[in-house]
């Protein structure tokens, strides 16, 4: 599926993911920044992007600094 992403969108499912595994927030906010900022850089260049492919580029910068934050995105919305 197609989609156009929205940094705004993405930081705040992060905050909302991290405040789930008691990140604080300060911490939260860099991690979020972070991950936004990577993904934007992956996005240069390219004309079709699948929410997959954001969802992958997330996940890949969370999981190198933050493994619970990284799980918890990776989870959302399955039962377990």
């Amino acid at each position: 599926m197609m989609i156009a992403f929205s940094e705004a969108a993405l930081k705040k499912e992060l905050m909302n993911d991290a405040t789930a595994v008691k990140i604080p927030e300060g911490q939260a906010e860099e991690l979020a920044d972070l991950a936004a900022k990577e993904v934007k850089k992956w996005l240069k260049g390219r004309t079709r992007v699948t929410k997959n492919d954001i969802q992958r580029i997330t996940y890949r910068t969370l999981a190198k600094h933050n493994e619970s934050l990284a799980f918890a995105y990776a989870i959302q919305g399955k039962v377990i």
